[in-house]
C-alpha cells in the first residue's frame, strides 16, 4: 500500500469513514475462520457456540489483507491511518497494524458500531509481540471510555432478562466471553486497563436498569484479588440498588480456565447456583480431554 495508491498522505477522518472501515476490516478476519476455531478449541471452546452467543471473533493473518481490502474498497489512506489499522514501517511502506492475532472487536454502546479492537497474538506470532494489542487510540476508540462485551450484554439482557442472574466484570474478552457462554450471566471486560471511573458508571448503569447484582471476577492470584477488590469499591461507589460482590477462584484459575476445567464451580462462584450451559460444557470437557 502506498499514499499514491489509497489517496494521498494520512489526515483526519470522519467517525462514520472509521467505523466503516472497523467494519469492513472485521468482515476481512472473520473470513479466517478455521484459524480461530483451532485457536478457541485449543482454549477450550467452541467457535460455534461463541458466536451463537452474540460476539464476533476473527484471526488477522500476518499478510496485508487488511490494506489490501480497504484499498479495493476506495478507503483513503487517511482513513486506514485514523482507525489504527495501518502502520507505517521503517522503510515507508504501509502495513497491516494487527497481525497474527485473533481480533475482538470493542463496539460503541450506543450503536453497536465498532470502536476499535483488541488483538490476541496466536501461538504463530512473532515471540516479541505483546500478547494483547488494542487499537491506537482514536476519535472513536479510548480504551478507557468502552468496555468488551457491554453491547453484546444489552442485547442479551433484552433477549433472556429473567434468564440472567449477574452481570460480571471480567479482566479480558475470553473471559467474558467464557462466562456469558458458560453461566446465566452477562460478562464485560476493560480493554487492557484498571477499571476507569466511566467504566464503573456504565456497569453499574446496565446493572442498576436490569436488576442484576454485579460481580467482578478476576485472576485467581494476588494480583487478581487486589485489582477485583479495586474495581468492586469503584463500582460500588457508582452504584445505588444493586449488589456488588467479589468472586474468589481457585488459586491459577481465571473465568476462561474455570469454564473448561470446571464449569459448576464457575458459576456457582459467579451466580450462587450450578446452572450450566449444557453445550458449552459439553464441547468444553471434549477438548479438555
Amino acid at each position: 500500500m502506498t499514499e499514491a495508491a489509497v489517496g494521498g498522505p494520512p489526515t483526519r477522518a470522519t467517525l462514520t469513514e472509521i467505523h466503516a472501515a472497523n467494519e469492513l476490516s472485521m468482515q476481512v478476519w472473520r473470513q479466517g475462520e478455521a484459524a480461530s476455531s483451532e485457536y478457541l478449541s485449543g482454549r477450550g471452546f467452541d467457535l460455534g457456540t461463541v458466536v451463537s452467543a452474540g460476539f464476533q471473533v476473527g484471526h488477522a493473518p500476518s499478510s496485508g489483507v487488511v490494506c489490501e481490502t480497504l484499498a479495493a474498497h476506495g478507503f483513503p489512506l487517511r482513513v486506514a491511518v485514523a482507525a489504527g489499522l495501518v502502520r507505517a514501517t521503517a522503510s515507508g511502506a504501509w502495513i497491516d497494524s494487527f497481525r497474527e492475532r485473533l481480533m475482538f472487536p470493542v463496539r460503541n454502546v450506543h450503536d453497536g458500531s465498532i470502536a476499535g479492537f483488541t488483538g490476541r497474538a496466536l501461538p504463530s506470532a512473532h515471540r516479541d509481540a505483546p500478547r494483547w494489542l488494542n487499537s491506537r487510540t482514536t476519535s472513536a476508540f479510548r480504551k478507557r471510555e468502552l468496555l468488551y462485551g457491554l453491547w453484546e450484554a444489552r442485547q442479551l439482557i433484552e433477549q433472556h432478562h429473567r434468564k440472567l442472574a449477574a452481570l460480571v466484570v471480567c479482566e479480558g474478552p475470553l473471559d467474558a466471553i467464557a462466562v456469558t457462554i458458560t453461566c446465566p450471566a452477562v460478562a464485560v471486560a476493560p480493554a487492557g486497563t484498571a477499571l476507569s471511573n466511566t467504566q464503573a458508571q456504565w456497569i453499574a448503569d446496565l446493572a442498576t436498569a436490569a436488576r442484576l447484582p454485579i460481580v467482578v471476577a478476576c485472576d485467581g492470584d494476588a494480583a487478581g484479588e487486589r485489582a477485583a477488590e479495586k474495581a468492586a469499591a469503584l463500582v460500588t461507589s457508582c452504584v445505588q440498588r444493586p449488589q456488588v460482590s467479589v468472586a474468589s477462584l481457585p488459586q491459577g484459575e481465571d473465568p476462561a480456565s474455570l469454564a473448561v476445567t470446571n464449569p459448576r464451580a464457575l458459576c456457582e462462584q459467579l451466580v450462587g447456583r450450578v446452572t450450566v450451559n449444557a453445550e458449552a460444557v459439553q464441547a468444553g470437557s471434549a477438548r479438555a480431554r
